[in-house]
């Protein structure tokens, strides 16, 4: 049965009195000894204070004498403890036969890119509670894959591991390839076990979601309270409850990078293609765009210096502190090219708002600049997100 309130119940083990004896003629036979208490096993947190006393012993009535023990004694008294389960306890506690089934489902597969990725990867586990009573005949299943995935032949099914009691499988039945709700079947999961089943489904189409894919779960196994030979219970897996499962299909993060460089010294615009003379300085800027609507984390953009330039790490600061790369980042950026513009117009920054970045290594601002490795930025590019990185250096 299942465990009730404690609040107004009251438990009571007596041990029985004793046989009397005696007869009316006088003479009797010895009399009976009291029963011992019982004994009473409490789950942890049951507050009760139970009766285990023992029971009386008999007496000998003779007539006209008063009644005597003739030698019976009481019954002893009988004795209560607390029990506190543990992971290896197999035995379910007084009053909490029942199995307590739980569910859980998860993703090592958050994201999937279009065009990229073919497959999911899902974990469903299902626990039995420590101390509880074994759940026979569980079938294990999701009752319905989102519509862009379909069950893959492969699944590796997990009986959990020691010191944890180790579930079995009576008999096994498995899901069949392009199945859109799998099931695998049946298992028994004493208490404190579990079993984890982990499966890959394909993405049958790869359509691009804006919001992440969910997908429930479910265990159902024989009901301890069944009335009928094959009644179950169900224990399930909210979708809505985690976001442990969910998958999101998205575009690839694709960046588009153009650069330009202009000559500081005459003051010229910006283009593709530039001249100068020995001594002038020429700036580089080159412009980076994330087109696919993704994030592009851990974006690394590298450009050499050219050889008959000798680069200027302070090109930025009045003061000399090495700011040699100036960073224009997500603001709106206009052509101010020549009228004659090349087939992919230039992105320039219009207003004075940027970012100084130091050039050495050591600095956490994402921007390396040196003559011999070049320039490096690093950044976490968000979807559709721009900037402009750009750099000076002197022709020789």
């Amino acid at each position: 049965m299942a465990r009730q309130s404690t609040a107004s119940l009251t438990v009571t083990v007596l041990g029985g009195t004793g046989g009397y004896s005696g007869h009316p003629s006088g003479s009797g036979y010895g009399t009976g000894g009291g029963g011992g208490g019982g004994a009473v096993l409490l789950s942890s947190g049951v507050t009760l204070t139970p009766t285990v006393a023992g029971g009386a012993n008999g007496l000998l009535y003779v007539p006209n004498d008063n009644a005597g023990a003739y030698g019976a004694t009481a019954g002893a008294t009988g004795s209560s403890a607390s029990f506190t389960p543990t992971p290896t306890d197999n035995v379910p506690l007084p009053g909490v036969c029942v199995p307590q089934v739980t569910v859980v489902k998860t993703t090592s597969t958050p994201t999937r890119y279009k065009g990229t990725d073919t497959q999911a990867t899902y974990t469903i586990k299902v626990s039995n509670a420590p101390g509880r009573g074994d759940a026979l005949g569980v079938t294990v299943s999701d009752p319905a894959l989102p519509d862009a995935f379909t069950y893959d032949s492969a699944s590796e099914v997990a009986l959990g591991t020691s010191p944890a009691p180790i579930a079995t499988r009576p008999s096994t039945t498995n899901p069949t390839a392009g199945s859109t709700a799998p099931a695998w079947s049946s298992f028994t999961i004493p208490g404190g076990g579990s079993v984890a089943i982990t499966f890959l489904a394909n993405l049958n189409s790869t359509p691009v979601s804006t919001t992440a894919y969910q997908n429930s779960a479910k265990a159902t196994y024989l009901d301890p309270t069944r009335t009928v030979s094959d009644g179950t219970a169900t224990a399930t897996y909210d979708s809505a409850s985690s976001t442990g499962e969910d998958v999101t299909i998205r575009n690839k993060p694709t960046v588009v990078l153009e650069k330009w460089v202009r000559n500081v010294t005459t003051g010229a615009n910006f283009t593709q293609a530039n001249s100068g003379l020995p001594g002038q300085t020429l700036e580089y800027c080159i412009n980076f765009r994330e087109t696919g609507g993704t994030d592009a984390n851990n974006f690394k953009l590298s450009d050499s210096i050219p050889s008959f330039t000798d680069v200027l790490p302070n090109a930025y600061d009045p003061n000399t502190l090495g700011y040699g790369v100036r960073l224009y980042s997500g603001i709106q950026l206009t052509n101010t090219a020549a009228s004659t513009a090349p087939p992919s117009a230039p992105l320039i920054p219009t207003t004075a708002s940027s970012i100084n970045l130091t050039s050495a290594s050591t600095d956490t601002d994402g921007a390396e600049l040196s003559q011999a490795g070049g320039l490096t930025y690093a950044t976490n590019l968000l979807a559709n997100g721009q900037g402009i990185v750009c750099f000076q250096a002197k022709i020789k």
